[in-house]
């Protein structure tokens, strides 16, 4: 699976990820929300975020999905574990999915898409 790290997310998990077979870049520092989604769309890559602004906005359809991190970065073994549950769990199925990732759960939570016109 192909993730891209906010630069909010514990780059720890950019070495964990990759042990466990995934290709993970990181996002350059200081670019704006709308861009980093942007560029996770672009290069179709789940964002892993600890930012919740981005589970209010407004998402256009067709993203690779979002996993927004609720657990502080200073407990980084209980990210790893949650993060293994969550892929382990579902797979390959995070499109257009935004999850919100907890100590001891995710949840996986409707988004409200924008409407593009065609």
């Amino acid at each position: 699976m192909l993730f891209l790290l906010d630069e909010n997310a514990h780059w720890g998990l950019k070495a964990f990820l990759a042990q466990l077979g995934h290709d993970v870049e990181l996002s350059p520092k200081g670019l704006t929300n709308g861009k980093v989604l942007a560029l996770a769309i672009s290069k179709k890559r789940v964002l892993i975020t600890h930012d919740a602004d981005f589970s209010k906005e407004m998402i256009t359809r067709n993203h690779p999905g979002i996993v927004l991190v609720r657990i502080l970065p200073k407990y980084f073994e209980k990210i790893k574990a949650s993060m293994r549950k969550l892929l382990e769990e579902k797979k390959l199925s995070f499109d257009d999915k935004l999850f919100l990732l907890f100590e001891d759960r995710y949840e996986e939570v409707p988004f409200r898409f924008e409407e593009t016109k065609p």
